[in-house]
């Protein structure tokens, strides 16, 4: 586009849809190849680069810059596939003065380049000379300002700043009236935009992507009519930038930051919805600021957020800091039936979340920091509207920070043979202190399940048929005790279980597939088994066992039947006084198969037992061990 090589189509198609399918045809042609270490990226080979080169001469150039940090004289300035010398490199860039592309390659391999030095006083000199370029590109340099001269690049298309030190551009970038794309991503220190680029009428993409730091937008955005890519808008204090220029961007594509809400007119007009015709946004993140909750009132932003309502194609939605009390409607109802992502996060005014199971094609859901939602009810399942089933391709389902939730009711109307969740592969609950019902009886697909922080959940009898990786942490009520179907666990970690004493404290059927095995901070463990008790010798796939921070662990089994064990870490055993006889290899066909072994922090340890270690060890740390012997007894 910027070398002006697309022309529009008499239809209806964008010219970057245009330029996909070139690309694609050149693609097909070899003319690119897939790159082996990024599949996202493409590569030319040498013949075409080399061919591509010597066809654009002084019209395209790349080069990089290495540069003094320390002084703004140039010390080394070196031109891809080029000898020349210095002095001969940068005459021959000044009396380029056809050049239209020019691309700084930053000079470390990195996503962006924190070494790149370019000064100002190269730009204030080069820039003037080059005013035929249509494409400049300064991505990953360490420059802070661009010379007021920018503005005289009036054929410039195509402007890449990411991942500087740019705090704002000057105003005369609001000549650069064919500039079609501004990409801005990762300039943290940027604080605003010129009022001036609402001039830019021809601007396809302003990429305001992990701009932090940004604050001010300009107020007239919205006579930029051919927009397709504007990542973050932000609503000033004082209107000086309000939603409804959003309006007029009909053409919005991907996903769209909004910033700022609180600070958005409420206009109660139903005609004012600004995003409802935007058929190509795809993902929509709505903020207002942490001080709004606590100086709302109980409609506060509810007005605003109906204005909001996208068009049915949206397919990702995160809202934070909502200050209402409810949601709107559309959260939830018929004109969102193509969401696949939910977010809703710390809006602790709500009472009671919307009908999520109504959205038939959501995969994952995020609830956190909803502190006045007391229950999940029949409404969150989303029953008596329609008789679709809730839920029905939801495959991740996580609450955290969840401080006032105490019930989690399942309607009755529950398909007893696909449990309530029948496509769930993750659950995740964290730090609800409330909580204290049961969690779903069935869930046939779970994969990973994780309940940590919520002390008063107690276990009745669950059925995890596929469960591979379980963790329970700070939840001394409950036990793996009432779980059953777990033949295909892999992983289990257990932590800050004081109440357990024993592994056989409820882990009577331990799965044969359970390969990695974690005690963390089980301040009443005394022992990994009950004398008589064999549980543990049933674990004939372990093939990890950490035990860390459990104060009361005084020794371990004598015998193990653990021939598939290859990682042994222990970790703060401050009683621990004797290593399992285990551990070392005592002939060809009996000992341990250790590959790894590490010992750290237990202070009245004194010696290895008997025997060698394994030779198949590769790795051995002792750390904070201070009576340890290295040698073995006799």
């Amino acid at each position: 586009m910027a070398e002006g090589f697309l022309h529009p189509s008499k239809g209806n198609k964008q010219m970057e849809d245009i330029g996909v399918e070139y690309f694609r045809d050149l693609s097909s042609r070899s003319f690119f190849q897939q790159s082996t270490g990024n599949k996202t990226l493409y590569v030319m080979h040498d013949l075409i680069n080399d061919l591509a080169q010597f066809v654009a001469r002084d019209i395209c150039f790349s080069f990089e810059f290495h540069e003094d940090k320390l002084n703004d004289k140039v010390r080394h300035f070196s031109f891809v596939r080029n000898q020349y010398d210095t002095s001969k490199r940068f005459e021959m860039l000044y009396q380029m003065k056809r050049l239209r592309t020019l691309v700084a390659l930053p000079v470390h391999n990195l996503p962006w380049a924190t070494e790149s030095y370019l000064s100002n006083n190269v730009l204030q000199k080069l820039l003037p000379r080059l005013v035929c370029l249509r494409v400049l590109c300064l991505s990953g340099y360490c420059i802070d300002e661009l010379p007021h001269h920018i503005g005289g690049l009036i054929h410039l298309r195509y402007l890449n700043l990411s991942h500087t030190s740019i705090k704002s551009l000057p105003d005369s970038v609001g000549s650069l009236l064919n500039l079609q794309t501004l990409i801005l991503h990762g300039c943290n220190n940027l604080t605003k935009l010129p009022q001036s680029i609402e001039n830019l009428i021809h601007l396809h993409v302003i990429d305001l992507t992990d701009t932090d730091s940004l604050t001010e937008m300009p107020m007239q955005i919205g006579n930029l009519k051919k927009l397709q890519i504007l990542s973050k808008f932000i609503v000033q204090r004082g209107s000086r930038s309000v939603i409804t220029e959003l309006k007029g961007l009909s053409h919005l594509q991907k996903d769209l930051s909004i910033l700022g809400l609180e600070n958005a007119v409420d206009t109660r007009d139903a005609s004012a919805y600004v995003l409802k015709d935007k058929q190509g946004l795809k993902g929509l993140d709505l903020q207002w600021s942490h001080e709004s909750i606590d100086h709302g009132n109980g409609d506060d932003g509810i007005h605003v957020f109906n204005m909001l309502q996208p068009h049915q194609n949206l397919e990702r939605v995160r809202v934070a800091f909502y200050p209402g009390t409810k949601f709107p409607s559309w959260l939830g109802g018929s004109s969102s039936t193509k969401i696949v992502d939910i977010n809703l996060s710390n809006c602790r005014n709500v009472t009671s979340l919307p009908e999520l199971g109504r959205l038939p094609s959501l995969k994952k859901c995020s609830i956190e920091g909803m502190n006045g939602v007391k229950r999940l009810d029949i409404e969150f399942f989303g029953y008596g509207l329609n008789s679709l089933k809730p839920f029905k391709v939801l495959e991740v389902l996580q609450f955290k920070n969840m401080l006032n939730w105490e019930d989690w009711d399942y309607p009755d109307k529950t398909d007893k043979e696909d449990g309530e969740f029948p496509s769930l592969r993750e659950l995740m609950i964290d730090n609800c202190p409330k909580l204290h019902r049961k969690l779903p009886a069935y869930l046939p697909a779970l994969v990973k399940l994780a309940i940590r922080r919520c002390p008063h959940v107690a276990y009745s009898v669950m059925s995890l048929p596929s469960l591979l990786d379980l963790s329970i942490e700070h939840c001394n009520k409950m036990t793996p005790r009432s779980m059953v179907d777990l033949t295909s666990l892999t992983t289990l970690k257990i932590k800050s279980l004081s109440d357990l004493t024993s592994l056989a404290d409820g882990f009577e059927q331990f799965p044969g597939a359970l390969q990695h095995l974690i005690l963390s901070q089980c301040t009443g463990l005394t022992s990994l088994w009950r004398k008589g008790k064999e549980e543990l010798h049933r674990l004939v796939s372990l093939e990890r066992l950490c035990i860390e921070s459990c104060p009361k662990l005084v020794s371990f089994p004598e015998t193990c039947l653990w021939s598939t064990l290859r990682r042994l870490w222990l970790r703060d055993l401050p009683l621990l006084k004797d290593l399992p006889c285990w551990i070392m290899s005592h002939n060809e066909l009996t000992g341990c198969f250790l590959e790894d072994l590490e010992i750290e922090d237990c202070p009245s340890l004194t010696c290895f037992p008997k025997g060698k270690l394994p030779p198949t060890l590769k790795r051995l740390k002792i750390q904070d061990c201070v009576r340890l012997s290295l040698l073995p007894r006799d």
